[in-house]
């Protein structure tokens, strides 16, 4: 009877025992499924007009670059205001991140970063002569 009782025990302990050593993540067992489809950013019949008026108005005017609050003579709610950053070289600079702020160029926005693909449309408009269009 004692022998009945050991293996029993010991038949009950590996039970236990297996069944503790599952793994049950919720994570691993399932896992989230990231869309990892590229978006794509059009940079197809840039105006100033609809395309770069509308990322600078979101962006840049409200409360900072425009004509009635121009933060250090900044003006980019009008064409003559953007266009002359990019003439003295100041647009490309502020919102590609890409030098020193050296305290003539400040990156910009201030809160953090324009989007890729509205960078890529600045550039693309920049690039093509930064048409009044």
């Amino acid at each position: 009877m004692h022998m009945k009782k050991s293996i029993l025990i010991i038949a009950l302990f590996t039970a236990v025992l297996m069944s503790g050593c599952y793994y049950d993540n919720y994570e691993k067992l399932h896992p989230v499924v990231v869309n990892t489809t590229p978006t794509v950013c059009d940079t197809t019949g840039i105006t100033f007009s609809v395309t770069i008026s509308g990322i600078l108005n979101a962006n840049c005017v409200t409360g900072c670059h425009s004509s009635s609050v121009a933060s250090g003579a900044v003006i980019l709610d009008t064409w003559t205001g953007a266009h002359r950053q990019v003439l003295n070289g100041q647009l490309l600079p502020a919102i590609n991140h890409n030098q020193p702020n050296s305290g003539t160029t400040s990156w910009m926005p201030l809160t953090g970063s324009l989007s890729a693909c509205d960078i890529s449309k600045i550039n693309q408009w920049v690039n093509a002569g930064a048409p009044n269009n």
